[in-house]
């Protein structure tokens, strides 16, 4: 049996609303701890929004959405 280990959670651009341009290329790049690079073995399961230096994560589409609305709202 073949055991792989997650070194975080796995960060799909395609579930991710951030404000800040630059995460995916640090996730890849091992930058930031708590967070990998999704692929095959560990796909992304999860939403991530990114806020600033705040991480929410949620397995629904529209939470993450109404998160990232809602937050950048209160920002302004």
């Amino acid at each position: 049996m073949c055991k792989t280990h997650v070194l975080g959670v796995p960060v799909d651009p395609r579930r991710l609303l951030s404000t800040d341009p630059g995460f995916v290329q640090r996730v890849r790049g091992g930058e930031i701890a708590g967070f990998m690079a999704a692929d095959t073995l560990h796909p992304a399961t999860q939403w991530i929004v990114v806020l600033g230096s705040v991480h929410y994560l949620t397995p629904s589409k529209r939470l993450a959405e109404m998160l990232f609305k809602t937050e950048q709202g209160a920002t302004k």
